[in-house]
């Protein structure tokens, strides 16, 4: 009797946080519906992406791209290790090359496409570290600070 007075008493607490949980959401999305359209832009490394969602947290439209521009094991650009060893002494370093060339004409091709994205966009979050960030921030760029 115990054991079964114990199982009802936290099937009870157990529904109640769930109702709480489920409250705490529906408030949380009563103040998002006033945000209207959030763009989401990831550029880190040899990825990219921009994603657009609405309020209700449904993807809206997405680009991405993805080039082979970071030294994988050795970690890094290879901007960085040119600048190190000053010059190039590999097949790979001039791949690398290359395709960071080719991948920053990709994101300004995409950004271009979707500038409709972050016109209509009340909120934009941005991650973009290192030198990355100022392909984004710049005089004339597709974000202002």
């Amino acid at each position: 009797m115990l054991l079964k007075r114990q199982k009802i008493l936290l099937e009870k607490v157990h529904k109640a946080k769930t109702e709480a949980e489920e409250t705490r959401k529906k408030e949380a999305l009563k103040h998002i519906k006033n945000w209207g359209e959030v763009v989401i832009i990831l550029c880190h490394g040899d990825n990219f992406n921009i994603s657009s969602f609405g309020y209700t947290g449904n993807l809206i439209e997405t680009y991405s791209d993805h080039k082979y521009v970071s030294r994988k094991k050795q970690g890094g650009k290879q901007s960085i290790a040119d600048k190190q060893s000053g010059g190039i002494h590999s097949k790979g370093e001039s791949i690398r090359r290359e395709n960071k060339k080719k991948h920053i004409e990709n994101i300004e091709e995409i950004l271009q496409e979707a500038k409709f994205l972050l016109d209509r966009s009340m909120l934009i979050f941005l991650h973009a570290p290192g030198t990355n960030y100022y392909m984004f921030i710049k005089q004339n760029g597709y974000l202002e600070k």
